[in-house]
Order: C-alpha cells, then structure tokens, then sequence
C-alpha cells in the first residue's frame, strides 16, 4: 500500500464530499475565504496585468492571491473549481509528508502521520476553500526536508534560494526559514564526531570549509530578504496598511506588533498533538539503552521551560491580546489564576517535556537543524499580534514527522503495533476538531 496515495485518495474524498455535496461549508474558514482571499483574488484579477499591491485586504503576501488571480482572468472558473485546484496545495502537502516518512520508517506509521497533517483544522479547511496557507506550508516542509538532507553543492543553495523566495512571496512571515539554511550552510553535509556542534572548538572549526558553505547559504537567501524588504517598503510595515490599526479593514484583525504567549501556544500545541503521535520514541528508547540518559535530562529541561514561558506572560482568552480561537478558547471554560491559563501551563510542560526526549534520541547535527528551526519559527510567529493555533499546528506536525521518522531510522526499529494504535487515536482525534463544520453544509 502507498501511504502517499492513500491520503491522496483521503483528500480528495474529502474535496468531493464538501464541494460537490448539495450545501457549503460553514465555520470562520468560509467567512476568511468570503471577506478577505475571494474579494482580493477577483480584484487583483480585474487589474491584471498591472495589480495594485500596496494596499488589500489581505495581511500576507500577494503571491497566491496573484496565481488565482491569473487563473480567474484567463478561465474564469466557477468558484467550486478553483476551491479544488487550490486546494492540491493541502492534498500535495500530506501526500508528501506521508511518502518522507513511509520511505524512512515504513506506511504504517506514516500513513495516519500524512492523514494528521490532511485532517488537521487549519489544513483541512485548506483543502475546499481559497485560503493561501497550504501553498506556503508546502513550501517549508519541502524547504525543511531539503535541510535535513545531506547535499550542500550548488544546486542545493539555488533550490533553496529559489524555494525561499517563492515562499516569502506567499507569506512574508516565512522569512524565518532563511535560518535553517544557513544552519545547514554552517553545520554541513554529514555527521562527523563532534565537528557537526553549533559552536564547535577552535582545533575542530574547520573555518575553511564552513565559511564558504557559509557565504553560498547567505547568498541564496539574499532575493528573499530583498523582496520582504521590497514589501516592506511599500506598505510601510510588515503587512499592508489596513492590518497595521483596528479599524482598518471590517472584520479584520492587527497583525503587526507582538505576541509574548506565542512560545506557550506553540508548546502546548505540540502537548496536544504529540503524546500520540510520538510514541515511536518509546520503541527507540527501548532498544537504545544509551540515549536514556540525554532523552531524559532534555525532557526535564523541556518540562522547566514549558512551565517557565506559560507562566511568564498571560494566557488566557483575550481577543484584544491576539489570543482567540482554538485552545485559548478552551482557556476561558476551564480554572486559571493571576491571568495564566492551568491547560496551557500543563499541556507546555507536556509539549517540552515531550521534545526534549526525541531531541535526546537524535544524531546532534538533526537535533541542532530542528530545534533551531522550531526557535527561529517561534521567533518569527511572536512577531504577529494574532496568536492563533492555525499558524502554528502546521509547523508542530512537521517537526513530529521529521523528528520521530529521524529517531526511528537511526535506531534501526520499526514502529511498535501498539505505537501505531495510538497514532490512529490521534488521526481521530484530529478529524473530530476540524470535519464538523467543513461537512456540516454538506448535510
């Protein structure tokens, strides 16, 4: 069985079952797609060839919007059929994601990993709708599995380059990515001893190996910082001029400024979402008797600094914050004190705790490539005022596939039936919060 084409077949199952069933989807996906990316698709359609792109009703990047735009000026297509052809972006993402893993660790694990990253609420809705998320998520995870390789000639700093530019064209905030390129331009092709540590010592610097790569790395991020800096420059700020104050566009939100309960949300996405999902750990940690150790003073590192950065600031429900929608929901239902939310402070520390202990079982150089990934993700999303769960569980899946199909096939296992039941508890788990409201109007 080919997970890649089963989750393919999962999507597109799901595409004909909202989009072709006699009603419409519900839920604030629809009302996103109605009031913001359909009105700027059709209005950047109308002034093609020569867009105004100073000014929209949209707070990301013009570039998906452009691509529709382009199919609406030239088919004119009914609104159903370009919802389907966006929506191969979602489709392509967790096929993708479902054929990385199955080749390092075998379909059944990576099969409901791929319907996860399908079935999970922010891409579900990716998938029937005209939303510009999954195209730019695609992008990362092909950015990330680029990093997480072993080639660092030529071609691979223009492939790069070349995929960073096209992602910050869809959403500027993705500028981060540049980080783990030259994390890999630093580090290197392979794991050698010691020499793969982020600060190695001075008899192992090997400066005239790493510097070059160094330079290639930060070359090929230059057009993206220069097209961020273009934007940047034309709407003078981080997003356009009607997101920059409240009562810029109706029914939008502020996304410049902020966000100090960003590293909270994102761990306790991963508290949420990973103690299922990561259970192949165990089977390594079975077998490898040695990583004990490491895997369990990190996961008491990370327990420290889950509680440390969901106490630190407030988290519970405030729309005004930026903190709505998804668990900061669930926050305002269930006890807090001094402003800080118990759900939030339990699932980061569950989140930390659990990554601490599948960075413990990894090769150093794959630890370094995806903890500094996950921090400089943070960094960049912490900048948005908005801290919602739907710009973060993307990511939080991609690190749980590339972490545990790591520490799987490094230590030679297979996951465990019983850690295979438990990623499809997970699956249904997801499923549950996300295909309500989409199939709700089929009904």
């Amino acid at each position: 069985m080919n997970a890649s084409l089963v989750v393919v077949a999962a999507g597109w199952l799901l595409q004909a079952a909202v989009l072709l069933g006699p009603g419409d989807p519900i839920g604030p996906a629809v009302v996103d797609e109605r009031a913001f990316h359909r009105v700027v698709i059709d209005r950047f359609a109308s002034e093609l060839p020569r867009p105004e792109l100073s000014d929209y009703a949209v707070a990301s990047a013009p570039g998906y919007h452009l691509a529709m735009a382009v199919v609406v000026r030239v088919f004119d297509p009914p609104l159903d059929v370009l919802r389907l052809l966006s929506g191969q972006f979602a489709v392509l993402l967790a096929a993708s994601v479902a054929w990385w893993c199955a080749v390092r660790v075998g379909v059944g694990w990576a099969l409901p990993m791929g319907l996860a990253v399908l079935l999970v609420d922010s891409m579900a809705s990716q998938a029937v709708l005209l939303l510009p998320e999954a195209a730019a998520w695609l992008l990362v995870w092909l950015l990330l599995v680029q990093v997480l390789g072993r080639a660092c000639g030529w071609r691979t700093w223009a492939a790069m380059g070349a995929m960073l530019l096209a992602l910050v064209f869809v959403r500027q905030v993705h500028l981060w990515a540049a980080a783990f390129v030259w994390m890999v331009g630093w580090l290197g092709p392979k794991e050698v001893g010691g020499e793969d540590r982020l600060m190695p010592g001075l008899d192992e610097l090997r400066a005239g190996e790493r510097l070059p790569r160094l330079g290639a790395a930060a070359l090929a991020t230059l057009p993206a910082f220069g097209l961020v800096g273009w934007m940047f420059w034309l709407w003078g700020g981080p997003v356009p001029p009607s997101f920059q104050q409240p009562e810029g566009v109706p029914g939008g939100s502020v996304h410049s400024g902020g966000n100090a309960a960003t590293p909270a949300l994102v761990l306790s996405t991963f508290g949420m979402l990973g103690p299922l999902l990561m259970l192949p750990v165990l089977d390594v940690l079975r077998v490898r008797p040695d990583l004990r150790g490491r895997a369990a003073r990190l996961a008491g590192l990370g327990v420290c600094v889950g509680l440390v950065v969901s106490l630190a600031v407030a988290t519970v429900y405030d729309r005004d914050a930026g903190r709505w929608t998804g668990l900061w929901d669930q926050t305002s239902r269930l006890p807090s004190f001094a402003d800080r939310s118990l759900l939030i402070a339990g699932l980061s520390m569950v989140g930390g705790g659990l990554l601490g202990a599948a960075f413990g079982v990894l090769a150093s150089r794959d630890r370094l490539l995806l903890s500094g990934t996950l921090l400089a993700f943070t960094a960049a999303q912490s900048a948005n005022q908005q801290a919602w769960i739907r710009y973060v569980e993307p990511m939080v899946l991609f690190v749980i596939a590339a972490v545990v199909t790591k520490a799987v096939r490094r230590a030679g296992v297979r996951p465990s039936g019983w850690t295979l039941v438990g990623a499809w508890i997970a699956v249904t788990f997801v499923a549950l919060r996300s295909l309500p409201d989409l199939l709700a109007g089929v009904r």
